[in-house]
């Protein structure tokens, strides 16, 4: 069967289906209007046909009615960001395609095309095109333009609007179905024509649809050239190891504790030259690239951070360097947190460092340990002193490194492949271990941990937060560039 006749075919079946629902409920209808002068039989259609036309009418329109795929990140005008809709203008114009409503960045390193239209995709919806950071920092511009042709391609050009078509209606049926399959009794309601239109519009549109996307990619490389279009399909699973390593050790643990880096264009390029050292498959892009295209690119990709970030308040934003540090104080922060809640419970106060001391010293190892040191079965005192020895003794440490980061004795240098060491100043680094054990022994000594922290200058009065200002970090040069 020709691709046009399939396509058409999958179409026909599509609005066959629809047919038929609504020649199912109209029948239904009709009997029970006759029925309506015969008495009882009346009463016993009305029992019968009222609620199968009602779940049969809602689960039609469950299908039907397709609110396409999520839309998310931060949509852009073509105001604020002129030259990337230039871009996708020109790929439009060559493929005779649509050319989007409206683009949207998103994090990550998705580019996808997204369109919402009624009755399963039979009638053209609106286009929303998602673009991730990672394609626009780690592409080029012909790259990007090869991408952005092989998607919108698929919902048609000049010489293919009825197989756009029917991978319009495909993804729209795929939606609907998993739409309806969350919802059981309308999924069993219907579930015989849907069986029947899963098998029909997959045998015909299936085919189809890996026509049209092979097509494309032939298309994009015609219109940016065959590098441009085997850079971009080969960059892809790259881009995703560079955006995936930039998230977990930098902008995860900084996005939590409501910061964000000043430059994240920078960093991502950074995270990309130091895996191009050791991974052949991440290549390091030397041409124009496509944050080229936007005005401003470092507030563009702010916005979409902060927008994902969606934390409590404005972010932060700092340099690369102050970032790595503060963000790393966040999370050793956090890990100690339970200590200081504990010790917040035991005195009805906020929990603060002095507190800790305070109740180690008066022999309540166990009552402060006790929350977060777990318990083995059938412990007895003993084991339960010391469960809590070795988990007060860990997270003691964790905040007195936190409490030398707020003077300035301690500090996370940027590290961008490696995940970054904290840097203790002397004489903490050697004095610190054994005044920790000596503060969690039986009867051990206070005086000499409390008073190192004091001198230094800690404030133990003051229960530290993720976002309290810490020491500047030592500036001097750093990698790649960045300061």
């Amino acid at each position: 069967m020709r691709a046009a006749s399939r396509a058409a075919a999958a179409l026909g079946v599509l609005v066959a289906f629809h047919l038929f629902c609504l020649a199912t409920i109209a029948g239904l209808l009709a009997v029970d209007a006759v029925a309506l002068n015969r008495g009882p039989l009346f009463a016993l259609t009305l029992i019968l046909v009222v609620p199968v036309v009602t779940l049969l009418t809602a689960g039609l329109v469950v299908l039907a009615s397709d609110t396409g795929p999520e839309r998310t990140g931060v949509a852009i005008g073509r105001a604020e960001q002129d030259g990337l809709w230039a871009l996708v203008d020109r790929v439009a114009a060559q493929l005779g395609a649509r050319v989007p409503d409206e683009l949207r960045l998103v994090p990550g390193t998705a580019l996808t095309l997204g369109e919402r239209g009624p009755i399963c995709g039979l009638l053209p919806g609106r286009q929303t095109l998602h673009i991730g950071l990672a394609e626009l920092a780690g592409l080029g511009s012909a790259e990007l333009a090869a991408v952005v042709a092989g998607q919108l391609g698929r919902f048609g050009g000049r010489q293919a609007r009825l197989a756009g078509a029917t991978y319009r209606t495909s993804q729209s049926v795929r939606r609907g179905i998993d739409r309806l399959s969350r919802q059981r009794v309308l999924a069993r309601t219907i579930a015989i024509p849907l069986a029947w239109l899963a098998r029909r519009y997959d045998r015909l549109a299936g085919p189809v649809c890996r026509d049209r996307e092979r097509a494309t990619e032939r298309i994009a490389a015609h219109l940016t050239g065959p590098d441009a279009a085997t850079r971009a399909l080969a960059a892809g699973p790259a881009l995703g190891q560079v955006w995936a390593q930039l998230v977990d050790r930098h902008l995860d643990p900084g996005r939590r504790s409501g910061f964000l880096p000043r430059r994240p264009v920078a960093g991502f390029l950074a995270v990309q030259a130091d895996l191009a050292r050791t991974e052949e498959s991440v290549p390091v892009r030397t041409a124009r690239r496509a944050t080229a295209l936007l005005r401003e690119p470092d507030t563009a990709f702010l916005a979409v951070l902060a927008d994902w970030a969606a934390g409590p308040g404005e972010p932060v934003l700092l340099e690369w360097p102050d970032f790595a540090h503060a963000a790393m104080r966040a999370e050793l922060l956090r890990t100690v947190t339970p200590l200081l809640d504990s010790a917040a419970a035991l005195t009805g106060a906020t929990g603060t460092p002095q507190q800790v001391l305070d109740l180690l010293a008066a022999d309540r190892l166990t009552e402060l340990g006790a929350p977060f040191a777990g318990t083995a079965p059938g412990a007895g005192p003993r084991a339960r002193r010391e469960l809590a020895r070795s988990a007060v003794r860990r997270q003691l440490g964790g905040l007195a490194l936190v409490l030398l980061t707020d003077i300035g004795a301690a500090r996370w240098p940027l590290s961008w492949a490696p995940p970054a060491e904290l840097v203790v100043d002397q004489p903490f680094h050697d004095w610190l271990a054994p005044l920790l054990d000596s503060a969690v022994a039986d009867g051990g000594d206070l005086v000499g941990l409390r008073t190192l922290l004091e001198e230094a200058g800690a404030r133990l009065s003051v229960r530290p937060t993720a976002r309290e200002s810490a020491t500047p970090v030592r500036k001097g040069p750093h990698p790649h560039g960045i300061r």
